[in-house]
């Protein structure tokens, strides 16, 4: 009994189950993104969500007219925004050191004006140094 060969097209690929894989992971990545945005906001513009896919036709033996086909695809999620918090150079038991607020940034305004020492002492953001009064 001869075996009946196609021509090679995406539903052959792993008798179909790539094409089943590449839907799956576009559908993935779609909720991803809108999840993202989301949760995000506007932090998340210009985020991507991107489906890889990636076949490589292999010649096992040219010689004897085999090859191989071999196939993935994945999901890459975007990746959280970058934190950013202002900080203040001075010294602390004689060594230099960063000084950054300890709360008081959210995630839609992460750029600090009000800096303050541990027990609430508000901390000039151009010297670094310590005004005496307490931070409103």
């Amino acid at each position: 009994m001869l075996t009946q060969f196609s021509a090679l097209d995406l539903d052959l690929i792993d008798e179909g189950r790539f094409r089943a894989e590449i839907e799956a992971d576009l559908a993935a990545a779609q909720e991803a993104i809108i999840a993202f945005g989301r949760e995000w906001k506007d932090a998340a513009k210009k985020a991507k969500a991107r489906v890889v896919i990636k076949v490589d036709l292999i010649a096992v033996d040219p010689a004897k007219h085999s090859y191989a086909i071999k196939a993935q695809s994945h999901v890459e999620r975007p990746a959280r925004p970058a934190g950013v918090s202002l900080a203040v150079a001075g010294e602390e038991d004689e060594q230099l050191a960063l000084f950054v607020r300890r709360a008081g940034s959210g995630r839609d305004s992460p750029r600090q004006r009000i800096l303050t020492t541990e027990d609430g002492r508000r901390v000039d953001a151009e010297t670094g140094e310590v005004v005496e009064e307490k931070a409103k």
